[in-house]
């Protein structure tokens, strides 16, 4: 089950970056927006996490730039788009499950998928920032003030605080 729950994420994931390698900023080679969208659109990231960081050593302000972009704009509509249909798609399969095993139902269609939709815009937008914070340059740095300073949603806010003022120093 867990095998193939994590194939469905990989063909989400990519698909997803796929749709949204446009919106990354300019300046970055098709590949490696590639690199950065496979990170922010990951459910395990500590791959894609380091592709990012070995990205930014080579071209740091890039990277950053689009990490910002991610964290301030969020992820495309298309992408959004494309998450709903796999998130309309999961709440028929749970709901047949819960249904099958005599489980409590999930809460309404609409009500599931807006959450889960929020929820995805958030952790983009999280992971946006905690790519900065791994990052560390004064860029990234100032790019994670500035975001303080915005109306961003709560647990974004938390994860730009946590990569500004948690995450160990880069490394030399």
């Amino acid at each position: 089950m867990a095998t193939v729950t994590r194939a469905r994420w990989t063909r989400m994931a990519a698909l997803l970056c796929a749709l949204g390698c446009r919106d990354v900023q300019g300046g970055l080679s098709p590949a490696d927006q590639i690199t950065v969208l496979r990170y922010l659109d990951c459910l395990d990231c500590i791959v894609a996490l380091d592709s990012v960081r070995a990205l930014a050593l080579r071209q740091p302000d890039a990277t950053v730039d689009s990490l910002n972009s991610a964290l301030i704009l969020g992820p495309p509509p298309q992408v959004v788009t494309a998450a709903e249909s796999v998130l309309a798609i999961g709440y028929v399969r749970d709901s047949a499950w819960r249904l099958t095993r005599g489980l409590k139902p999930l809460e309404q269609r609409a009500i599931y998928i807006n959450d889960a939709r929020q929820g995805f815009v958030d952790a983009y937008q999280a992971r946006g920032a905690m790519g900065m914070g791994w990052i560390r340059s004064p860029r990234a740095r100032a790019y994670l003030d500035s975001a303080l300073t915005r109306p961003l949603r709560a647990p974004v806010l938390r994860a730009v605080r946590y990569a500004r003022d948690s995450l160990p120093p880069r490394p030399p």
